[in-house]
């Protein structure tokens, strides 16, 4: 009958351990993601703030006349290089006369966050 017993506490150590193993999967599985997305968070963050930025820049160059420069091509922020991109082309929309401005910002994983604004041309 002993040996019976020492077969039976042997399989429930091998549960415990395979359930012990299987926990600790799992969790260092949901940590991982957790890193992933928060870095593509704070890459999207980037992009956004940057992409804002340069949209201000630009209004404030507009608005005041003054040279300003705005950050085009590769730029550092936060450690990430992001690759701005920025473009003004003259449209008319129902006969009023309007300058589209986009701001494109890349990061090095290709995602792209795009901001468009229209305002008066002046002629």
């Amino acid at each position: 009958m002993g040996g019976r017993r020492k077969g039976l506490v042997l399989l429930w150590t091998q549960l415990c351990i395979f359930l012990v193993m299987s926990m600790a999967l799992g969790a260092l599985c949901m940590l991982r993601t957790a890193i992933t997305r928060e870095e593509a968070c704070e890459r999207a963050a980037g992009r956004i703030y940057l992409a804002q930025e340069v949209m201000e820049k630009i209004k404030y160059k507009e608005k005041t006349q003054r040279f300003m420069a705005v950050p085009e091509g590769a730029v550092e922020r936060g450690g990430q290089i992001f690759y701005v991109t920025v473009r003004e082309k003259p449209e008319e929309i129902r006969g009023i006369p309007l300058l589209c401005v986009q701001v494109s910002v890349r990061d090095r994983q290709g995602q792209e966050t795009l901001f468009i604004t229209h305002r008066k041309r002046k002629e």
